[in-house]
């Protein structure tokens, strides 16, 4: 996911659907360019802004204009690469935070298309540093002795080169322009399935997040409902206890009064039978 580049007032927040949300269409910027290269080449003599330069100023948070270089060779480094410099700019971990509420999917979203923006400059540095050696390879080669036999100015043969020179840098151009067309098709789809890849990743952990929490919930629900079963019949044990300790009483307390009963009966018998005895013997008297 990229950010848009155009509007200097519009403040640098994420689109949600597009990679390059803002940004001019391929041909667009291709031709804007061309047409930068042709001026720097018309206008030596003008201050040129390279790739280091746009590099610098994609850092620089305050900076809202476009990022383009002036420099042939920069401008040539970005269309052998197909890289657009306005996606050099820099977006910082903020600008994630307003899109995405998880501060980690925030954080994937930066690192991820961070790391996308620095190989960018790597690349496109590297490929200028190759361009400014071979032209200086060139320069080395013009200086050496001309071949014998080669034509003068105003030949036949030198007009027929301009001519088939002309046509090849057609073709060139042409050829260059479909293959800057591939590449970024080819490099927008590797975006985009790495940022499917990592979105998924991210909805994976937050659903295991949520059966984790779930799992715990329901855990806790079990022990609820298991505590609340353990005192349920340790309620119910106590509650039977106490009533066979009652009945035991009960049935201790009418063993007692029998045996009171009994204790009493014997003793009214004994007390009977006495009388009786005593009553006889007064009646021999």
């Amino acid at each position: 996911m990229l950010f848009d580049d155009g509007d200097e007032d519009e403040p640098l927040v994420p689109a949600r659907h597009t990679l390059f949300p803002g940004q001019k269409p391929v041909q667009e910027w291709l031709k804007e360019l061309e047409r930068v290269k042709e001026d720097a080449l018309a206008h030596p003599s003008k201050p040129r802004l390279t790739l280091q330069d746009v590099a610098d100023r994609a850092m620089d948070s305050s900076f809202r204009g476009r990022l383009v270089p002036t420099s042939p060779r920069s401008i040539d480094a970005c269309l052998r690469l197909g890289i657009d410099p306005a996606s050099l700019r820099h977006i910082p971990l903020e600008a994630y935070a307003k899109w995405e509420r998880d501060p980690e999917l925030a954080r994937l979203a930066y690192d991820s298309e961070e790391s996308l923006r620095q190989t960018r400059v790597k690349n496109l540095l590297e490929e200028r540093a190759r361009l400014e050696e071979q032209g200086l390879s060139g320069q080395r080669r013009a200086k050496g002795p001309s071949q014998p036999g080669s034509p003068g100015p105003g030949g036949g043969a030198l007009g027929q080169g301009v001519g088939q020179d002309a046509t090849m840098d057609m073709v060139e151009r042409e050829a260059k322009r479909l293959e800057v067309l591939r590449r970024r098709q080819e490099r927008e789809l590797q975006q985009m399935v790495a940022h499917e890849v990592a979105r998924r990743e991210q909805e994976q952990k937050a659903k295991a997040k949520i059966e984790a929490l779930e799992r715990r919930t329901e855990e806790q629900r079990k022990a609820r409902e298991a505590a609340a079963e353990e005192w349920s019949r340790q309620q119910r044990d106590r509650a039977l206890a106490k009533k066979q300790e009652e009945a035991e009483k009960e049935r201790q307390d009418r063993e007692q009064e029998a045996a009171r009963h009994a204790r009493e009966a014997a003793t009214a018998a004994a007390e009977e039978e006495e009388a009786f005895k005593r009553r006889q013997m007064g009646y021999q008297k």
